[in-house]
């Protein structure tokens, strides 16, 4: 048996493109969505400045661990976690209606 080449593959944007024309694939990817958008802004802010995770850990009077997990998505952070890094990023962080809690 052959591998399949790349083109036969498809692409990551084909294949989510694919899963988004199914309802419960497509909740579960909205709900994630400010998730990965918060994560994003960290992380891009920390790169902005030249900042390791260990630099911005240090900032936050924190562990570089928990920094780790804080970007990689795979823990629900804490409010105040989340204030507290924004905070010293300078990133705006609302809630709903509009409320600075942060930045």
């Amino acid at each position: 048996m052959t591998e399949p080449t790349n083109r036969q593959r498809g692409t990551y944007e084909d294949m989510h493109a694919e899963l988004m024309r199914d309802p419960e694939y497509r909740e579960a990817y909205d709900a994630l969505g400010p998730r990965y958008e918060f994560i994003g802004a960290v992380i891009a802010a920390r790169k902005a400045r030249g900042w390791t995770q260990r630099d911005l850990a240090k900032a936050c009077s924190t562990s570089q661990p928990a920094i780790a997990r804080l970007e990689s998505g795979d823990q629900d952070p804490k409010l105040d976690t989340m204030v507290k890094v924004c905070n010293v990023l300078g990133l705006p962080l609302t809630v709903g209606d509009g409320k600075r809690l942060a930045g």
